[in-house]
């Protein structure tokens, strides 16, 4: 069992293993996120008024791992810069959109709470599809199994002591 003098040292050797596994858990979310958009249609489903990008469903990314002094950060997020807007044809906005043509920056509001309302006609894209709800639900029930999981990949294992 390794021996630490102070703090530092401490940091030095758990820094990379603490990357990997938040690493890991943004993965994971990344992935249950997708499997939830799958189940929910979105990035999937198209019809004669509607031809799916799958642009929202690509949005999706990881963030850049951060590590400042032993304070690891990474995140999960939408970037509405991956989707495009196409305001005549009623894609990801619209000229009658009282907030600009342009709805790209709210599509997760607009999608997973189902608060297109009528302005982009009446189908399936106007229901609330949430997957984000289901996707958290998921991380808080499997967030101990994913870091150790995380952890292992890295070379460590966690054990009760």
């Amino acid at each position: 069992m390794p021996t630490f003098r102070n703090l530092d040292e401490f940091l030095k050797i758990i820094s990379d293993p603490t990357e990997h596994a938040i690493n890991y858990i943004c993965d994971k979310i990344l992935t249950e996120l997708e499997v939830q958009m799958v189940s929910q249609g979105i990035g999937t489903r198209s019809n004669s008024f509607y031809q799916n990008t799958g642009e929202f469903y690509n949005a999706w990314k990881q963030g850049i791992t951060e590590n400042v002094r032993g304070y690891i950060k990474n995140k999960v997020y939408y970037d509405p810069s991956e989707v495009h807007s196409d305001p005549s044809n009623f894609v990801h906005g619209s000229y009658y959109w009282s907030g600009g043509d342009d709805v790209s920056d709210i599509l997760p509001d607009l999608i997973f709470g189902g608060k297109s309302g009528g302005l982009f006609g009446e189908g399936f894209w106007t229901d609330e599809r949430d997957a984000w709800s289901p996707t958290m639900s998921r991380l808080n029930k499997s967030f101990g199994k994913w870091l150790k999981e995380g952890f292992y990949e890295a070379g460590f294992s966690i054990t009760k002591g």
